[in-house]
C-alpha cells in the first residue's frame, strides 16, 4: 500500500457505495445468505447505458453428505465439488442475436453461439474467449489434482500427475501419459521403520509431536474414510471434508512408483477416521473467522491396528489434520508406511491470510485456484483478494455491467460470476475463507472510466498528482443490498483518502456520513467490515465487531485496541516487493509490535501487491517467502531462527505438490519429484 497512488475521497461517494450491490448481484450466493434487494445504482443510473446480456447464473450441483467412502469415492467427490456451474445450453439459456455477434467473448456460453460471434471455445474450461491464445492450458495444472479437475474439459492423470484436455483421450500419442511411470525407486520392502522421526510438518505444530519411527504399512489404493457427527453436515462443509480425504488418498498413489503391489501385512492402515465435535461448522456449511482449526491425530498399532485417528472440533480442523497427514505418511517405492505417533496442534492466531491484487495485473481463474493450493499447503486460512483499485475494474457485476467492460484492461480480463463462484466454493475445500475487497473512498479512479459524468477535474491537483479529483458526492443517495459472499466479513478500504481536490472547488464531503451509510447498509445484511487503519481517525459509528488492519504506523494500534475492536497486521514488513530475503519475513513477529494491546491482536496478512507480480512471477515473488509467514502466524515461535532443515524439506513439499516455490539457495530435492 506504501507504493500505491493516493485517490481522493471523490470517486468512492457515488460508486463506492455501490461496493455493497457488487458484493450481491455477480456472483452465485451460498445457502446462508440473504437474497439481495437491488435497489439499483441510483446516481450512477441516471444516464442510459447500452444493453448487456449477462450470463446466466446456474445453481451449483448437490453435493452428498459425509458418511464412509473409499478413496475411490473420494476422488469423485473431489470432481463433484469443483464442477464449473453448467453452460447455458444445459440450463436453458439463450443468447439474443446482437449479444452472439456484437457483445463481448465472455458472455457468449454455448460453443456454437461463442464461433458465431467469432470468437474461440475454450475445451479446457468450457469459456468463450477473444482469442485461443486466451484459453487456459490444462497442462498448465500439472501435479495440481484438485485444479486440474476443477476444469471440465481437463483429466488428471494419477500415475503420471499430468493433467491433459479430455479431448486428447482418445488419441493414443497423447493417453499414453495417463499409464506411464515417473522413475521407479528401491522400494521400502516392509514398513518396520520411517527414515524420519519426528516428521516434518509445517507449519511447526504448536506442541511437540510424540511417538516412535515404529511404522505400519498403509494401503493408499484401498484407503476409507469414516466420518462420526452429531448431525449431518452441510453440504459445502461436506464436500471440503470429501476433498481433503480424496487430496491426501490421491497425493498417497501418485507418490507409489513401483506398479507392483506389496504384500500387506495385518496391521495395514485402510481406514482414516474422522471424529467431529457437536457443531463441525457455521450452518452455511463455510469456514468463517473464529472457526476452532485444533486437530488430533493418532496413530497406535498396539492401540487399534489398521486406524489412523482424527478428532476436531469442527470440519476445518480435521482439514488442517488432513494436510499434516501428507507430510507425516512417508512412501517410497511401492509403500507407505505410517510412524506410531500422538499429534495435537492448533494456530496461535485465527486470523492468518494473505493479500492478492488482480487490479494492477489480472490473474486468470487457474491460477487464482493454484495459489489457493498454495496457501491450503501452508495452512493460511484467509485470501484476502483485493479485486479492484484504481488500475482497473475487473469484476463483471450484473446489474452495472459498464464497470468491467470499461474498467477492465480487457474483457478476457474480467471474473464473470462462474468464474468467482468457482473460487468460493474451491477456497471452502480448502478451508480458506475469501475476504473481498473493493477499496474505498479511495482508489476508484476505473470506476469513473464507466461513469465520467461523475468525476471532478481540478487542475491544480491533477498537476501535482497526476490524476482526477473523483466523483460528486452530492449524486450519493444510497442504495439497498449487500450478501453475495459467503463469508461474514468485507474489507472496505478507507485508506489513503485525499481531500485536496475538494478543498480546491469548495467541497467538504461528510466521511462521516459516508462511512456510517455504508455500516448501516452492513448490519441490514448481517455483515461486518474491515478497514485499512486510517478509518479509525473517522468519527463514525462502527461496530464493536470491526476489525482495523495497520499497514503504515505504529500509534493506531493502541487506539484500535483502546476503543476495543480488533486489529490485524498487514505491515510493509511483510511486503514481498520489499524484501527478498525470507529469513527476514520469519524475524519480523508481530506480539512483540503489539504486544501491548493483548487480545485485541487476532493475527496478520502478507501482501504481494500487483504492480509488478503477474500470473508468471507471482509464485517466485510470494514463495519462499510466505511460508516463513505462515510459520510465524500458526505457530508464533519465539526464536529468531528458523528450522533451515524443515523450511527446505518443506519447500520440497510443495514443489512435489506442483506448486513452483522460488528456490531458497543452493540444493535440490528428492530425485523423485517430478520435473
Amino acid at each position: 500500500m506504501a507504493l500505491r497512488v493516493h485517490l481522493p475521497f471523490a470517486a468512492a461517494v457515488v460508486l463506492a457505495v455501490a461496493t455493497m450491490i457488487l458484493l450481491v448481484t455477480y456472483t452465485q450466493r451460498c445457502p446462508s445468505c440473504p437474497p439481495p434487494t437491488d435497489g439499483g445504482m441510483f446516481g450512477l443510473q441516471q444516464q442510459q447505458q447500452p444493453p448487456v446480456v449477462p450470463p446466466p447464473v446456474v445453481p451449483p450441483p448437490p453435493q452428498p453428505v459425509v458418511q464412509q467412502h473409499s478413496s475411490s469415492e473420494g476422488k469423485g467427490a473431489a470432481d463433484s465439488t469443483n464442477q464449473v456451474p453448467a453452460p447455458a445450453e444445459e440450463s436453458g439459456g439463450e443468447i439474443p442475436e446482437a449479444a452472439q455477434h456484437d457483445g463481448p467473448c465472455f458472455l457468449v456460453r454455448e460453443r456454437e453461439n461463442c464461433t458465431r460471434a467469432g470468437c474461440h471455445f475454450c475445451e479446457a474450461d468450457g469459456s468463450c474467449k477473444q482469442s485461443r491464445h486466451s484459453c487456459a492450458s490444462c497442462s498448465a495444472y500439472d501435479f495440481n489434482l484438485v485444479t486440474c479437475t476443477a476444469f471440465p474439459g481437463c483429466v488428471f492423470c494419477e500415475r503420471s500427475g499430468r493433467c491433459m484436455a479430455r479431448s486428447l483421450l482418445a488419441d493414443k500419442r497423447y493417453s499414453a501419459g495417463c499409464h506411464h511411470h515417473v522413475a521407479a525407486t528401491p522400494s521400502l520392502n516392509k514398513c518396520e521403520y520411517v527414515a524420519h522421526f519426528p516428521p516434518v510438518v509445517w507449519p511447526t505444530p504448536t506442541t511437540p509431536i510424540t511417538g516412535n519411527a515404529a511404522a505400519a504399512p498403509l494401503d493408499a489404493s484401498n484407503l476409507t474414510l469414516a466420518v462420526s457427527a452429531a448431525a449431518p453436515l452441510p453440504s459445502p462443509a461436506g464436500a471440503a471434508l470429501e476433498t481433503a480425504f480424496a487430496r491426501l488418498s490421491l497425493s498417497l498413489r501418485y507418490s507409489l512408483t513401483v506398479p507392483k503391489p506389496p504384500q500387506y501385512s495385518e496391521d495395514t492402515v485402510r481406514v482414516v477416521r474422522v471424529a467431529l465435535g457437536d457443531s463441525p461448522c457455521d450452518q452455511s456449511g463455510y469456514i468463517q473467522w473464529g472457526d476452532d482449526e485444533a486437530y488430533h491425530i493418532e496413530h497406535d498399532p498396539h492401540k487399534e491396528s489398521g486406524v489412523i485417528q482424527i478428532s476436531a472440533k469442527t470440519v476445518w480442523g480435521a482439514v488442517r489434520a488432513f494436510d499434516s497427514l501428507q507430510s507425516v505418511i512417508e512412501c517410497k517405492g511401492d509403500l507407505c508406511c505410517v510412524p506410531t505417533l500422538t499429534l495435537d496442534d492448533a494456530p496461535r492466531y485465527s486470523w492468518r491470510g494473505l493479500l492478492m491484487d488482480t487490479s494492477r495485473h489480472f490473474l486468470p481463474v487457474g491460477t487464482v485456484l493454484r495459489v489457493l493450493e498454495s496457501l491450503a499447503v501452508n495452512k493460511f486460512n484467509i485470501l484476502h483478494w483485493h479485486i479492484t483499485d484504481g488500475a482497473s475494474f475487473p469484476l463483471y457485476v450484473q446489474s452495472v455491467p459498464q464497470l468491467a467492460l470499461a474498467g477492465a484492461f480487457g474483457e478476457d480480463q474480467i471474473y464473470t460470476p462462474e468464474d468467482v463462484h468457482l473460487i468460493l466454493g474451491h477456497a471452502n475445500s480448502l478451508g480458506i475463507r475469501i475476504l473481498p475487497e473493493l477499496d474505498m473512498p479511495g482508489h476508484t479512479s476505473s470506476w469513473g472510466r464507466a461513469f465520467p459524468q461523475f468525476i471532478h477535474t481540478c487542475p491544480s491537483f491533477m498537476k501535482d498528482h497526476g490524476f482526477d479529483c473523483g466523483a460528486d458526492p452530492l449524486h450519493y443517495n444510497g442504495y439497498d443490498g449487500v450478501g453475495g459472499w459467503c463469508d461474514n466479513y468485507v474489507h472496505l478500504g478507507g485508506d489513503e483518502v485525499s481531500q485536496e481536490c475538494y478543498r480546491e472547488d469548495g467541497t467538504q464531503p461528510s466521511l462521516e456520513t459516508f462511512y456510517n451509510k455504508v455500516l448501516g447498509i452492513l448490519k441490514q445484511r448481517k455483515k461486518h467490515a474491515v478497514f485499512w487503519e486510517e478509518s479509525i481517525m473517522i468519527p463514525a459509528n462502527f461496530p464493536s465487531d470491526t476489525i482495523f488492519e495497520t499497514w503504515l504506523t505504529t500509534d493506531k494500534p493502541k487506539m484500535v485496541a483502546e476503543r476495543g475492536f480488533k486489529l490485524i497486521s498487514g505491515r510493509t514488513r511483510w511486503y514481498f516487493e520489499y524484501e527478498r530475503d525470507y529469513r527476514k519475513y520469519y524475524e519480523f513477529k508481530p506480539t512483540s509490535e503489539f504486544h501491548d494491546i493483548g487480545s485485541s491482536f487476532i493475527g496478520g496478512e502478507c501482501m504481494m501487491w500487483g504492480e509488478y507480480a503477474d500470473q508468471y512471477n507471482w509464485f517466485g515473488k510470494v514463495f519462499p517467502a510466505a511460508a516463513a509467514v505462515a510459520e510465524v502466524l500458526w505457530a508464533n515461535p519465539q526464536t529468531a531462527t528458523m528450522d533451515t532443515f524443515n523450511f527446505f524439506t518443506h519447500l520440497c513439499e510443495m514443489q512435489r505438490r506442483g506448486i513452483p516455490v522460488n528456490s531458497p539457495g543452493p540444493g535440490n530435492c528428492d530425485p523423485q519429484l517430478p520435473s
